[in-house]
């Protein structure tokens, strides 16, 4: 069996570039590289569309009827895996933007037209061959910027359930059995 070459960081972005560029044949899409002075707005976006993913509904266990509770870790969780790719630099996320169709908002003052031409509606991370986004540097840089998980904090084990710590002590079982 023959082994690939790993990809840099920048043959990554390149190459990356080069295919949405051919698949978009000249159109223009609201699509960009996302820098990691947007990485709040992204991780809204990923926690959005993981809310009914089994694997965080199994996370979350006994919390899945308390939105709050399963969208604050699955919050955690895309923070955690996605921090080290966009502000540690070691891969990319593309997002597409609204591109000005704006949003309707209903105030008490009002309706009004709200123009979003960067608000973030879609991302996806990307990480090349070469980089792994779990180093020890990348767990401790977490462990101080995140903190330690949800379900590990006094005030919220009741919520999460007894064994939800221990869902989460699996996942490593899974990755490495991948």
């Amino acid at each position: 069996m023959s082994r690939t070459k790993k990809l840099s960081k920048k043959e990554f972005v390149e190459s990356t570039i080069d295919a949405l560029n051919k698949e978009l044949g000249g159109r223009h899409l609201p699509i960009s590289i996302i820098s990691k002075e947007q990485f709040d707005s992204v991780i809204d976006v990923i926690t959005d569309a993981f809310q009914k993913d089994p694997a965080m509904i199994w996370l979350a266990s006994e919390a899945r009827d308390e939105t709050n509770e399963v969208q604050q870790m699955i919050k955690y969780l895309c923070s955690w895996i996605n921090r080290p790719i966009l502000i540690r630099g070691k891969g990319i996320v593309i997002g597409v933007k609204d591109e000005g169709r704006g949003e309707i908002r209903h105030t008490a003052s009002g309706t009004t037209l709200q123009n979003n031409n960067d608000r973030i509606v879609g991302a996806v991370s990307l990480l090349p061959s070469s980089q792994q986004n779990d180093s020890i540097i990348d767990v401790l840089s977490n462990a101080l910027s995140l903190g330690i998980p949800p379900m590990h904090k006094s005030r919220w084990k009741k919520l999460y359930g007894p064994i939800s710590a221990q869902r989460l002590d699996y996942t490593d079982i899974l990755k490495k059995k991948q």
